[in-house]
């Protein structure tokens, strides 16, 4: 098969971006049951693409972890997840292969083999392969993101399956099973829980769910100076005491947005200084009487 490298994509091609991002998008975040003939259609051909005959048992379940449960326990097999195609998730490469079909500026030999996989991703979540055997997950029962399309829940799981299978995640942020308890029993979140916590992101996670100004005034924090930065935004220098000795906070706001336009509130360990000004100055090894912060803001 000859080859020739493809310099520019033609002005079709390229209008054709949006139809294909958009599809896989709506593939990779569909939740619910797909079509259960489709599925086992799709198998057959797959397996007729490899030169295999069709498994004789296809097996629907409600989760992965549903279906490695069932592998492990009534198949005896050990490693389920060495023999995964990811259905809806492996959007991020169907989408490349799938543009290819349509466009006029390169042909690819043979690409409709994927057609069966195509076909799979849209209806299935995770499909389990073997020589006589194929389990099929069911696609999340839920999924939920944040204003910039990451995995977000402030209530729950922000990806769940029906079976109760799921997982939490903060802004994208997947959130450790032994500290999932931060969703399920936020009545034990408390400041000595957070000051505990060795990661420093999943700190920073805790204190905004359990919430700055309640962690501040649980900890009593006292005000040592006001100000505002060079965007305008109000500052303050803070005092708090933890187990006996006394910490400097410097509370700001980040002056560039979130994906949403909101802007985030940061608490950081102040170094030397007597208002926020020094402090922020000091931060960037810098005099405060020569630093200008409308240069950084």
């Amino acid at each position: 098969m000859s080859t020739k490298k493809c310099e520019k994509l033609t002005d079709n091609d390229v209008a054709l971006f949006p139809k294909f991002v958009n599809k896989w998008i709506d593939i990779g975040t569909r939740t619910g049951s797909g079509d259960k003939k489709r599925i086992e259609k799709s198998i057959g051909a797959m397996y007729a693409n490899a030169g295999l005959p069709t498994p004789k048992e296809i097996v629907f379940v409600r989760s992965p972890m549903e279906a490695c449960n069932l592998l492990k326990e009534k198949y005896n097999i050990n490693n389920p997840l060495s023999s995964v195609v990811y259905g809806q998730h492996e959007a991020e490469w169907l989408s490349f292969y799938d543009f290819f079909k349509q466009c006029e500026s390169v042909k690819i030999d043979k690409i409709e083999i994927i057609d069966p996989i195509i076909e799979l991703a849209e209806e299935s979540g995770w499909v389990f392969v073997y020589d006589d055997l194929v389990v099929v997950s069911e696609r999340p029962s839920e999924i939920h993101f944040d204003a910039a399309g990451r995995l977000h829940s402030e209530t729950g799981m922000a990806l769940k399956y029906s079976d109760g299978y799921g997982l939490y995640s903060w802004h994208g942020y997947k959130i450790p099973t032994n500290a999932q308890w931060i969703f399920t029993n936020r009545k034990k979140l408390t400041p000595a829980k957070i000051e505990k916590e060795s990661n420093a992101e999943l700190r920073r996670i805790m204190l905004e769910i359990y919430g700055f100004s309640n962690y501040l005034n649980e900890r009593k924090a006292r005000v040592i100076s006001t100000d505002k930065d060079g965007a305008g935004n109000d500052r303050r220098l803070l005092e708090i005491e933890v187990s006996g000795e006394p910490i400097r906070i410097i509370e700001l706001i980040n002056s560039s947005p979130e994906p949403d336009g909101s802007y985030r509130k940061f608490h950081l360990g102040a170094l030397g200084g007597d208002n926020p000004h020094d402090v922020v100055s000091a931060s960037f090894g810098f005099d405060p009487k020569h630093f200008k912060e409308e240069v950084c803001s």
